[in-house]
């Protein structure tokens, strides 16, 4: 499979199972990262940029800085809904992120 056709239902919802907090809404997943402090999120934001960098692909964000979250929104627009792509990019995150 190309990794930028759009993924079946089956095999969304397979990817989904190994991502933890991360939900289909539409066609697009999305997970709320939650940092206790924003040294954390200053550790964080230089990944999410070389990783939209290094991946030409380019997620939606939206930063709340009250509440020390943010919200990333992955989908592939060429393709109409989520891609091996998307989920590639969201593993990487989960993967920094755990360390």
């Amino acid at each position: 499979m190309n990794n930028r056709q759009k993924l079946t239902d089956d095999a969304l919802q397979n990817s989904l199972n190994n991502l933890p907090l991360w939900e289909q809404k539409e066609n697009k997943i999305i997970k709320t990262f939650q940092f206790a402090n924003y040294k954390d999120i200053n550790k964080f934001l230089p990944h999410l940029a070389e990783t939209i960098v290094a991946n030409n692909h380019h997620p939606n964000f939206n930063f709340n800085g009250s509440n020390k979250t943010l919200e990333i929104t992955l989908w592939s627009h060429d393709a109409g809904g989520v891609t091996a792509s998307d989920i590639e990019f969201a593993n990487t995150l989960e993967a920094w992120n755990s360390n």
